[in-house]
């Protein structure tokens, strides 16, 4: 039985080996992000409903939200968890990220020495930077600030080191610009001639 326990912290724990403090998920308490697509908030897991997952066709007329989000932490032996913040950055595929934004939780509540912390009061439109038709990709991480007592500080739910990252497709029409036009009258008929500028290139 107590190799099975060590199992358990193994997987859901992401600290230190054998650190006083870290991120958990149980049968009832998961990292989540909240987003809001126009119609209420949808609280979408970060492992699994948010990872490798891909949100379909966007278009300029379509709302996303993200909300805030929730997480779930423990704590032992003097270590302290002083706040925690989701990172998120929105960037197109192939292109090279930017910074991170953030987003503060504020803790809810203990159970003995389990903690929840959660916000949301945020509204930040995801699909503001989103400029051009393609793939684009949204990451996430967690990172909790600790009093570093036998523990890391900061500490990290991260998808060991690799994020958590969604997709979706960018459905926005291509500017085109008018860069020269000539009509030429030809007895009864007008010869008419002009070129375009896309994003791509002249055609």
């Amino acid at each position: 039985m107590k190799g099975l326990g060590l199992g358990f912290v193994l997987i859901f724990c992401v600290s230190s080996l054998f650190g006083g403090a870290g991120f958990y998920q149980d049968a009832g308490n998961y990292q989540k992000v909240v987003f809001d697509f126009g119609s209420g908030n949808e609280w979408k897991r970060l492992d699994t409903e948010i990872n490798d997952q891909d949100f379909g066709i966007k278009g300029s007329s379509d709302t996303w939200n993200l909300i805030g989000g929730e997480a779930f932490v423990w704590k032992n032996n003097g270590s302290d968890i002083t706040s925690i913040t989701l990172h998120y950055r929105v960037y197109k595929d192939g292109s090279s990220p930017g910074a991170y934004s953030n987003i503060n939780y504020s803790w809810q509540w203990n159970d003995g020495n389990n903690q929840r912390w959660a916000t949301t009061d945020s509204s930040i439109d995801l699909l503001s930077s989103v400029n051009s038709a393609g793939t684009w990709k949204i990451e996430f991480y967690l990172s909790a600030a600790t009093n570093g007592v036998d523990c890391d500080n900061p500490i990290y739910w991260n998808n060991s080191g690799n994020n958590y990252i969604l997709t979706f497709t960018a459905d926005i029409p291509v500017p085109v610009t008018l860069t020269n036009f000539t009509s030429v009258v030809a007895g009864e008929f007008v010869n008419i001639s002009w070129t375009v500028e896309s994003e791509c290139g002249i055609s």
